[in-house]
């Protein structure tokens, strides 16, 4: 385990070669996917020609997070999906459906950059920060922001409205997508104001829904899934996303800032009650739970106090504990996985994604 003070490493269960084939089957979709991500943002923007130069501003805000890189994982996912249940589903209108969702995905990061007082994403000034900077007033520049996310998610839902498939698959990948949103708009809700203790809930909402679930699901429905079929996705998919958010709040801890990019103990500073720290605060003593809810979300917190918390994780095995239950999802996702009526190809991509998201970090 990594030590409270020192260098700080992070070790997760390494990932094995049962993750190269999704690693290998992303690096084929990427290049194409974003050549054609960039073309239809291009189009978008010019639906209203006359609308003028500060609208133009504010969506190529958005246009430039969403250029500005990502891993791709869920326009892969879309792909995936697909291959459970046709072995050559139509390239072109999957590229479409991935587009909507990388879309979703950044309107999804333009509101939680505000929400979380966020100015970097991806290398880059955060939506909000650009516009702030672009009309010189930080109200106008995060009422703008507001508005570039919105316009993203108007954008993306009509890329999935115009799919090129029949009626009835429309409409199912169409309530696919809003539920989605749904699930993930509940979730943040929660994140923000729930008083509960039941954060998997929150992360089956938050972070399942829209990261693997619903990718996963979409890409599916353009095959054609029926009932049984897409049942079998979603048995698979919830315990991945879930895991993959148990293994998102032990990064936000643990993994050294050269590898997240933001301080040691983000996650503490910015007063995230994750499972990691509700497990904490089960075991701690009420001294130590003081301690704890003291420091949890207070900015003013020195690396004393934070090297303190992140060895109470260790300590009241915690830490330990969270890493047991990724295991348990993991083995779930793939004993149903293993029963699922998938194609056998597409069932070996999926395994191979679990272990890709669940086991990154390494």
């Amino acid at each position: 385990m990594a030590p409270a003070t020192g260098k700080r490493t992070f070790l997760p269960a390494q990932q094995n070669d049962s993750a190269a084939l999704f690693k290998r089957f992303l690096a084929q979709h990427k290049s194409r996917f974003e050549q054609h991500l960039k073309r239809r943002l291009a189009q978008a923007q010019r639906r209203f020609p006359h609308a003028g130069g500060p609208v133009v501003d504010t969506t190529q805000a958005l246009v430039d997070l969403c250029e500005r890189g990502g891993k791709r994982v869920r326009p892969a996912l879309v792909f995936a999906g697909a291959r459970t249940i046709e072995p050559n589903p139509p390239t072109s209108i999957l590229v479409d459906a991935s587009a909507a969702l990388e879309l979703l995905h950044g309107y999804f990061l333009v509101h939680d950059d505000w929400m979380d007082g966020d100015l970097v994403r991806r290398g880059g000034p955060s939506v909000h920060a650009a516009l702030r900077k672009r009309f010189g007033s930080d109200a106008i520049g995060d009422a703008a922001a507001i508005l570039a996310g919105d316009w993203g998610v108007a954008v993306a839902t009509d890329w999935v409205a115009r799919l090129a498939i029949d009626g009835s698959k429309v409409k199912a990948v169409l309530a696919c997508f809003a539920n989605m949103q749904l699930a993930a708009v509940v979730g943040q809700i929660r994140d923000l104001v729930a008083d509960d203790d039941d954060a998997e809930l929150t992360y089956r909402l938050k972070t399942a829904s829209y990261t693997v679930t619903g990718p996963l699901l979409i890409g599916a429905l353009v095959a054609g899934a029926n009932a049984t079929q897409q049942r079998s996705v979603v048995d698979f998919a919830t315990p991945v996303g879930v895991a993959f958010q148990l293994r998102d709040d032990l990064i936000g801890v643990f993994a050294p800032p050269e590898q997240t990019g933001k301080p040691f103990a983000s996650d503490v500073l910015a007063g995230k009650r994750t499972a990691l720290v509700l497990e904490c605060l089960r075991a701690a003593t009420p001294l130590e739970a003081r301690f704890i809810r003291r420091t949890l979300g207070n900015a003013g917190a020195g690396q004393k106090d934070l090297r303190r918390f992140v060895k109470l994780l260790e300590s009241t095995g915690a830490r330990a504990r969270v890493e047991k239950r990724i295991r348990t999802l993991q083995r779930q996702s793939l004993s149903k996985l293993a029963k699922a009526h998938l194609l056998p190809e597409g069932k070996a991509l999926l395994a191979s994604a679990a272990t890709f998201l669940i086991d990154r970090g390494a």
